[in-house]
């Protein structure tokens, strides 16, 4: 895993110097990392679709007390994290111009093999990296999901911990990746624009739900909060009049936000 993450932070490392060697000085390219000039926080949220990203997605050995790895057949995948292989994958995502670099005229610096997981560096001398997988600017929500979300909603079901790490920059699409234009319930069950969270939380309760009707004898315990960070202020997103929380660490509880906000089901 960690020589994968290497890889991305090398190739972001390259596209740079590339960028500078083809005269786009501190810009970003087309096909992927595109020239950017400075753009706030929110251009995350506007953006159609994701760039750029690179997605470390892991599902933890570590068991969960409580649950059980062998649970009741379903329809998805039942092996482990350590059966199917590496625990911990990376994926890049890329995004398409939006409005403002569609005018630009840039040339394109990177080129993508989905099917082989390669993003191929056009520079001086050319370059190529691999990863777990590669999503191109042509993939919807959906294709995303199905590549590395239903895994990790898997994981969760069969008692591991499962989580995904989005990286990159400032308008590269994270916020469209995990969360998407939803602003709404309805929109968080039905819009195809939704993204990981949305679809991996249908897909846990929809699971639940099935063994449920089949008679499973399992009990499921649901808990979620949600912060954000930013420029170092902690936000309790579910509580919005909660903000400026504080990081503790205590001995029985590990590290945690005081005063997050916690809803089960």
């Amino acid at each position: 895993m960690a020589g994968r993450i290497a890889e991305a932070a090398e190739l972001d490392a390259e596209l740079d110097a590339a960028l500078v060697m083809r005269g786009l000085q501190g810009g970003r390219m087309t096909q992927g990392r595109r020239a950017e000039e400075e753009e706030d926080e929110e251009d995350e949220e506007d953006e159609d679709e994701a760039d750029g990203d690179g997605f470390a997605v892991g599902a933890d050995d570590s068991f969960i007390p409580g649950t059980s790895p062998t649970s009741a057949a379903s329809p998805m995948s039942d092996a482990s994290p350590r059966e199917a292989g590496d625990n911990i994958r990376v994926f890049v995502r890329v995004r398409p111009l939006n409005a403002r670099e569609g005018s630009a005229h840039f040339r394109d610096t990177i080129r993508t093999d989905t099917e082989a997981g390669m993003v191929h560096l056009l520079a001086e001398p050319p370059r190529s990296f691999a990863f777990d997988g590669v999503v191109d600017e042509t993939a919807q929500q959906e294709e995303v999901f199905k590549l590395f979300g239903t895994s990790v909603g898997e994981a969760c079901l069969n008692g591991y911990n499962g989580s995904i790490y989005v990286y990159g920059q400032t308008g590269s699409g994270k916020t469209h990746t995990m969360q998407g234009p939803v602003d709404s319930v309805q929109s968080m069950l039905s819009d195809k624009r939704r993204g990981l969270m949305c679809r991996i939380l249908e897909l846990i309760f929809s699971e639940i739900g099935r063994r449920h009707r089949e008679g499973g004898s399992i009990q499921y315990s649901c808990k979620c909060s949600y912060l954000e960070i930013y420029k170092e202020q902690i936000t309790d997103l579910l509580e919005p009049g909660s903000s400026n929380l504080q990081v503790r660490e205590d001995i029985n509880r590990g590290i945690y936000v005081e005063r997050l906000s916690e809803h089960s089901t």
